[in-house]
């Protein structure tokens, strides 16, 4: 498998020889090297790039420093990575997942701190605010509606902050089968079963709505052209800041 076996190759083939993808790819060898990730050496890691062409631009060509970044369902890790080599900051990590390449890259000091956390049950692990937010590939996964968990994260975001949000876009790839639409998705309530699944797939209307009822101001939504089916990716901040 590599990055040219999906149908979308043409439309980031022009972005692979850069500085900001040097970087990106540096961090999914090291990854790689780990052997702590299966799914990710056999294929997730040539898809993922296809996911976050421009959160990749936007971080690497951001011209302030950071003091500390959170990475939420950071999954395998590739972009805290990323953010901990270009700004030489904390970066703290949840998944809700025991994820041992996050606790691997934590033991050599390559990341602040990993905690095993459920950002829609639980609090977050760290009181502090963060001047970053990472939070790609993960809103689809939600089990319940997300503007209470949406505000959570506002509340744990800098005055100046930024969000970083990467989801499907619903009129591309079709919407999910447990939730036809948001207004589908039921309150936090226990008792729900928790699936690891693309639970809710949104549309643009339904996703502009959802953040600025979360005191969200979207800045900047553009399109990543996903592996087969494109993806938001989303630049925010608080809202009136």
């Amino acid at each position: 498998m590599s990055l040219q076996k999906y149908k979308n190759y043409p439309l980031i083939e022009n972005k692979l020889d850069t500085p900001q993808y040097d970087l990106f790819r540096e961090c999914q060898v090291e990854i790689i090297k780990s052997r702590l990730a299966p799914y990710y050496n056999e294929g997730y890691q040539y898809a993922e790039i296809y996911h976050l062409v421009n959160v990749i631009e936007w971080l690497y060509n951001l011209d302030w420093q950071p003091s500390s970044i959170l990475d939420i369902g950071a999954a395998y890790g590739t972009l805290s990575l990323f953010c901990r080599k270009k700004f030489v900051c904390p970066v703290f990590v949840t998944d809700f997942m025991d994820r041992p390449s996050l606790s691997f890259f934590k033991a050599l000091g390559k990341l602040e701190d990993f905690k095993v956390n459920n950002i829609e049950t639980e609090e977050l692990p760290w009181k502090h605010k963060f001047d970053i937010i990472l939070l790609t590939e993960v809103l689809e996964h939600f089990n319940f509606h997300p503007a209470e968990t949406l505000v959570k994260i506002n509340k744990a975001l800098s005055d100046q902050g930024i969000l970083i949000l990467t989801t499907p876009d619903a009129d591309s790839w079709g919407r999910a089968k447990r939730y036809k639409s948001l207004e589908e998705m039921p309150p936090y309530k226990e008792g729900i079963d928790l699936l690891d699944q693309h639970n809710c797939q949104y549309t643009k209307r339904e996703l502009l709505h959802l953040l600025k009822a979360s005191k969200f101001n979207v800045l900047t939504l553009e399109y990543s052209p996903g592996a087969t089916a494109r993806q938001f990716n989303i630049l925010a901040t608080k809202y009136d800041t």
